[in-house]
């Protein structure tokens, strides 16, 4: 599975002339949430901040808010903010997320041009990931803040956003395990700057063999958080090999 991080600014002026900038995707902000993956710990204090720049050196600040938005198979983070009277000289723009976990910078818009007076910026950042995978939503839950939605998510991310709500933040260090037929296995993950890889083989078997709520999970608070969409029921006939997997290979687009 693959996950696509993209964003674009908009920026809209007093008589609402709109300004539109694609963003350059900070690599830390994808290891920093891999590496949440791994750490975990209940994360709190989030705070969004943009950053306004002058040839490399701060002539502004401004705090924002975040709310989320479901459109097709992406998942949008809407950061917002209002900026009264910007120095003119403002080239460059960056998007900080701050939390307990530390102060990150999330994306950069560089050869910007800001309108006097009072804009909003609109500052998106989307995530496209697989219906499939139900653990890069709650991690993106985790470390941005399950913040409110404009609309109605989709079964992977509403799942997230409900597990994160009632089971609660991962456990530090998470465990991960492959559960089938009421027995929980321990696994481990793989991690690169990256992506997240598990994998786990089933035993062969000399029979045609059932097993029951398959699933791959990691230990929250007060409960697991599914990685996948659990299966109900797999039927494995005499010699057969099933492997259960999980893999997110994080990429900026």
């Amino acid at each position: 599975m693959k996950v696509g991080v993209a964003g674009e600014v908009e920026i809209r002026d007093a008589e609402g002339n709109i300004y539109k900038y694609k963003n350059q995707v900070q690599q830390q902000l994808i290891q920093a949430i891999i590496q949440y993956a791994q750490i975990g710990g209940t994360v709190s204090n989030y705070s969004y901040t943009i950053q306004l720049l002058s040839n490399n050196i701060l002539v502004g600040a401004y705090p924002g808010s975040l709310s989320y938005k479901q459109v097709s198979t992406t998942l949008q983070l809407i950061f917002t903010f209002i900026i009264t009277n910007a120095p003119s000289s403002t080239n460059i723009l960056q998007l900080y997320v701050a939390s307990s976990l530390g102060s990150f910078l999330i994306a950069q818009v560089s050869n910007v041009t800001l309108p006097s007076g009072s804009i909003q910026v609109t500052w998106t950042i989307s995530f496209n990931m697989s219906l499939q995978d139900y653990y890069t939503p709650y991690l993106i839950f985790a470390f941005f803040s399950p913040a409110q939605f404009i609309n109605t998510p989709l079964q992977n991310v509403q799942y997230a956003l409900n597990t994160i709500q009632s089971v609660g933040y991962l456990t530090s260090p998470p465990t991960y395990y492959v559960t089938y037929n009421g027995q929980y296995i321990q696994v481990t993950a793989s991690f690169t700057n990256d992506s997240i890889s598990i994998s786990y083989q089933l035993q062969s078997t000399t029979s045609k063999t059932t097993y029951t709520n398959l699933d791959i999970v990691v230990t929250a608070g007060s409960g697991y958080v599914n990685l996948v969409a659990p299966v109900q029921q797999a039927i494995i006939q005499t010699g057969q090999l099933a492997l259960i997997f999980y893999n997110a290979t994080w990429v900026t687009t």
